[in-house]
């Protein structure tokens, strides 16, 4: 296969065995992900040639499928446009509208919700996989992505982002954060927002390190996962890490000293899109050990403050500038 000319991509090949996604319990390597991003990529640019840069809309659950179509879109040159699985219809027309994608990619299970929408509704999984054809070399100042956030104000709007400004905003956050290959993190945040795909999704495809999507999030079973052993990251909102205190609270006395030793092994965990609390900073740290590490960002600029990985996080505030920043 050759370069796509992107780095997220094409650094995947330095570890086609490694385990990039867990979903739905199976693990799929990175081997196996960039040759189905590469079959879909293909599909498309049969179908339309170059996407130069043209939105296309996307919604699937958080899953392998949800990365596969991301990186397909890349590699056909397109602009990726995440859609909220939980937003209603009205919302997700509204963004389509606004971005002027002319089709949608979504599987069987969305796509009579979204027949009402005035735009092209295709499945990837019905789509010709057996075309090979040349893809386009990815522009590096062309668009990536373009994520839709409304601050405090009206209807969201929608923020573009190049691959060179996702490109930076990864290696800062890997530098400064000190991701490695061998980091297996659970990813419970939705997959429309900077903290899901770029602080999560994409630093870990970066370095090389397992990302685990949950089908559906539910407080239990995130307490449960994170007590597994099997992951040594972990990154949520404020509201996650209250909704987890209480879980530990109400746990029999085994639960709670299990999760209590798992998590104190754990070499770091991050708080953001929202102002942490003192109170359940404090809380965190008694039950794990750990300091939680908060962090400012924006859709439009990405990560730019953060309290240090090594040194003094303090409470109440945000930290200092990040690499680069």
């Amino acid at each position: 296969m050759k370069p796509s000319g992107m780095n997220l991509i094409d650094r995947s090949g330095q570890f086609p065995d490694r385990g990039a996604i867990v979903s739905d319990g199976t693990e799929y390597t990175y081997g196996q992900l960039r040759d189905s991003a590469y079959r879909l990529a293909c599909s498309l640019v049969a179908e339309r040639g170059d996407l130069n840069g043209r939105p296309v809309a996307f919604l699937f659950a958080p899953s392998f499928d949800y990365v596969t179509v991301q990186w397909g879109i890349w590699m056909a040159g397109g602009m990726a446009v995440p859609l909220c699985d939980r937003h209603p219809v009205k919302v997700i027309r509204d963004i389509v509208q606004d971005c002027g994608t002319e089709w949608i990619l979504t599987s069987a299970s969305f796509s009579k919700q979204l027949k009402e929408l005035k735009v092209q509704v295709l499945d990837p999984a019905l789509m010709d996989e057996g075309v090979s054809v040349e893809l386009p070399l990815v522009k590096k100042e062309g668009p990536a992505l373009m994520l839709y956030t409304s601050g405090t104000t009206s209807k969201p709007k929608g923020v573009i982002i190049s691959h060179d400004n996702l490109e930076a905003q990864v290696k800062t956050l890997v530098e400064a954060w000190c991701w490695s290959k061998e980091d297996s993190i659970l990813n419970v945040l939705p997959m429309h927002h900077v903290h899901g795909i770029v602080n999560i999704l994409c630093c870990a495809l970066w370095s090389g390190a397992c990302c685990t999507f949950l089908p559906k999030f539910d407080v239990r079973e995130v307490f449960s996962q994170l007590s597994s052993g099997r992951y040594n990251l972990f990154m949520a909102v404020p509201t996650i890490y209250y909704q987890l205190i209480d879980q530990w609270k109400k746990a029999d006395p085994t639960a709670k000293k299990k999760f209590s030793e798992v998590c104190a092994r754990f070499r770091l965990m991050v708080s953001g899109s929202a102002a942490l609390p003192e109170q359940i900073l404090k809380e965190w740290e008694s039950i794990t050990g750990l300091r939680l590490l908060e962090r400012y960002g924006m859709t439009e600029i990405g990560m730019a403050l953060s309290n240090p990985y090594h040194g003094e996080r303090r409470a109440g505030h945000v930290g200092q500038p990040l690499p680069g920043v």
